[in-house]
């Protein structure tokens, strides 16, 4: 599952590099190509691990919280991704 930690951004996802079919990798790859991780409104589609971080919208990122004495925690998308690059802004 991808993962977060305390801090915000936005985030998307490709296909590795090497699975791209031009072979010059993910700048190559058009808009539609890439699966956006975030809907920018709300956590739908997202589960928080270990911890007792706190994970919140403002704007249109994803901020986190840690808590003072937690395990770190993890903000991890619900589904699995595998073979992929990620993007994403802080």
């Amino acid at each position: 599952a991808g993962a977060a930690t305390s801090g915000s951004g936005t985030g998307s996802l490709s296909p590795a590099a090497g699975a791209a079919t031009s072979g010059a990798g993910a700048a190559s790859l058009s808009a539609a190509e890439w699966t956006n991780l975030f809907n920018g409104k709300n956590l739908k589609g997202w589960i928080q691990k270990n911890g007792t971080a706190t994970y919140r919208i403002e704007g249109d990122a994803i901020t986190g919280k840690t808590n003072e004495g937690s395990p770190n925690s993890f903000l991890c998308t619900k589904k699995l991704y595998g073979d992929f690059e990620l993007q994403f802004e802080v």
